[in-house]
This record gives structure tokens, sequence and C-alpha cells, in this order.
């Protein structure tokens, strides 16, 4: 195969593949031809590496730009990801209070930061409740069920199965048990 049928291959078959992306993983119409070009460019760059012992250069141009197709769109959705996370980031520099810069963490406050992730500010009152609540059930279990629960506040399930010799799936047991004291006290919310 001359070069001239190669490189007429690539841009045949990025033309291809570019009109694949375009509508889905984040690609609009606008995105074709950048897609398209970074295609050939790459196939072009790694077009010296190419060994027929290996594969045929159909082959091997099909497999450079199904991988640059994964790059991108991994790349693609990693954006995605994000997109709720504020334009600006903590270490940012802001207004403080007193009108003197400082890192915009420094002007956040607690209440703003439970607010951002969706969870709400409970008063001093109700975090001495819900501790007493939670007492009160603990106090209702069984000594191996409080052992349990305080064990999976520094230990996964697997390291207290592996630690204690019981079968992951009887701790499972055991904790859909204590939800359910829990959910039938009206601590839905706190699990």
């Amino acid at each position: 195969m001359s070069l001239d049928e190669i490189v007429r291959y690539a841009l045949k078959r990025s033309s291809f593949k570019a009109k694949q992306m375009v509508g889905r993983h984040g690609f609009s119409r606008d995105d074709f031809e950048d897609i398209r070009q970074e295609l050939v460019v790459d196939v072009l760059e790694r077009l010296p590496k190419f060994s027929r012992s290996r594969a045929g250069v159909k082959t091997f141009i099909c497999r450079l730009i199904d991988n640059r197709i994964a790059y991108l769109i991994k790349h693609q959705e990693a954006g995605c990801r994000n997109h709720r996370r504020l334009e600006r980031r903590l270490d940012d520099w802001a207004h403080g209070k007193d009108n003197r810069w400082t890192s915009l963490g420094q002007t956040l406050t607690e209440d703003d930061a439970l607010g951002r992730l969706g969870r709400k500010r409970i008063s001093n009152r109700e975090r001495i409740g819900l501790a007493l609540d939670t007492v009160a059930l603990l106090d209702q279990l069984s000594k191996l069920d409080r052992k349990l629960c305080l064990q999976l506040q520094a230990k996964t399930v697997s390291e207290i199965a592996r630690q204690t010799g019981v079968v992951r799936t009887r701790i499972y047991e055991r904790l859909r048990a204590i939800r359910q004291i829990f959910l039938q006290a009206g601590m839905a919310e706190y699990l």
C-alpha cells in the first residue's frame, strides 16, 4: 500500500469514526472537524512505528483510531463529571469579611459547605438529641451487635470478618437487623 493510499484510508476511516461520535459523549457537529483532524494527526505521527510483522496497515490504522477515540471519550466524560464544581477553586483569592484578600476556602462557612453538599446543618440541641437517641437504641442491641457497630466505625465488613472469623453474610444479616431497629425508631434520615 502506497503512502497516498494509507493517507486516503486514514482520512476515510477518521471521517467515518468522527461522524459516529457526533451527538454522543457530549460531542456536537461543531466538533466533527476537530475530531477528524486529531485522529488523522495521531495516525500520521504514529505511522513510523508500524511493523508489517505485527499486523496489516489497515488494522494498525483502525487500532490507532479506536484507541484515540477511547482517549477522547474518556477525556470528554471526565470534564462532564465535574459539571457541578465551581469555576473557582478554594485556593483562589477572594475578598474576606474585612475586605482583605484571602483564599476562597477561608470565606466559606460550614453552613455554605453543607448546603453545597446537599446536607443540612443541625442545631446543637438536635445533635444532643440525636446522640441520646442513638445511645438508647444501642442499649437495646445485644452485646455482640453493639461491638459490631463500634467496629464498623474503624473497619470494613471484610476486615471484621477476617478478624473475628465470622462470615461476611452473617455480618450483613446482623447489619440488616440493626438497620431495621434504627428505621423503626424513626432514624432513617441518619442512616
